[in-house]
């Protein structure tokens, strides 16, 4: 039996937690055993371990310290992040190079997306056919809560932050022009600077709003009468290959999402959905605006949404699923 630790300095985010757990789960069901670390060490025993690490630097520490088996997540594109927040293309440059080399190195590679298997094939040179591909996802469709009768109206909802990569202007833009062709349309707004998510929304003239702030257990309560949700992104890499938990949140709770096509695993998986919008950027065309007016129009019902989600999205969001297949990677390693 082998043992990974497991290296997780971000274990306090409940997304992180909840992707290195199914790993874990993956582990142990391949015949391992696994061991929470709090820093990367070199010891001897270290020669006949694996490690479990989240950062293209820390697969380089694991093999420095003697690791057996390095697992890395690449929950994100580290350079290209950085870029867009720092606007070095030295750091961008450097972070690249750690990131070519990490991949190299490690024994399996976990991915949050097809397009980031192919991403990085085409712009780093470095193909991971072995990788495990799971979307981040904090909600499972098996257990979704079976609510009783129908949604009362036509609310919409924005769940996250007001970052500006979050698109939440470009949001209250788009239910702006929707409020105005939909009598009983409504915005559930759940941020945490409600402030200035107000300053927002009245600058734009957006009349029908609600601005909340709650916590993960009363989340499932607080969206039970939602219809719509909200998920625009830019045009670009670090967006073309997220999987933004939030997704797996409208779909366990029957919501039906408004998303971008520059997510583009979500939108590859749900392309034959009727309970899914997909519009093309951040901005809707007038035929896209016409398809959500006329689902606020003609509603699908509960039971329409739950059957059309479980048939795109039954395996896409479910745990078993990638314990599955992270078991059979790791056996090929043990």
């Amino acid at each position: 039996m082998m043992i990974f630790d497991l290296y997780n300095p971000y274990a306090n985010q409940a997304v992180t937690r909840h992707y290195v757990d199914v790993i874990a789960e993956g582990i142990v069901s391949a015949g391992g055993a696994v061991e929470p670390i709090e820093k990367i060490e070199r010891d001897k025993s270290n020669a006949s371990k694996g490690i479990v690490v989240i950062s293209p630097f820390d697969v380089l520490r694991a093999r420095i310290a003697g690791y057996r088996r390095v697992l890395f997540w690449s929950q994100g594109l580290s350079a290209e992040e950085s870029f867009m927040r720092n606007k070095s293309k030295a750091k961008f440059r450097v972070i690249k190079t750690l990131t070519k080399m990490a991949l190299r190195r490690a024994d399996l590679t976990f991915l949050v997306s097809k397009a980031m298997q192919d991403y990085y094939r085409d712009s780093y040179g470095v193909t991971l056919e072995s990788a495990v591909v799971m979307p981040c996802f904090n909600e499972e469709l098996e257990d979704a809560p079976l609510a009783e009768g129908e949604k009362p109206g036509n609310v919409f909802l924005y769940a996250g932050g007001l970052a500006p990569w979050q698109c939440f202007e470009n949001t209250v833009e788009l239910y702006r022009l929707i409020e105005q062709r939909v009598g009983d349309a409504s915005l559930l707004v759940l941020v945490e600077d409600r402030d200035r998510a107000r300053r927002i929304l009245e600058d734009a003239g957006v009349q029908r709003f609600e601005l909340d702030y709650v916590s993960r257990e009363q989340l499932t309560e607080r969206i039970k009468d939602v219809r719509f949700g909200f998920c625009l992104r830019e045009d670009d890499p670090v967006n073309n290959v997220a999987t933004p938990t939030k997704l797996s949140t409208y779909v366990v709770n029957g919501i039906i999402p408004i998303c971008s096509r520059a997510v583009v695993d979500f939108c590859n998986v749900s392309s034959e959905s009727r309970a899914v919008v997909q519009i093309a950027g951040v901005t809707a065309s007038d035929e896209e605006k016409d398809l959500i007016v006329g689902l606020c129009e003609h509603p699908l019902s509960r039971e329409e949404v739950r059957r059309d989600f479980a048939e795109h999205f039954k395996d896409y969001y479910s745990r078993k699923t990638y314990v599955d297949a992270i078991a059979g990677q790791v056996g090929n390693l043990v």
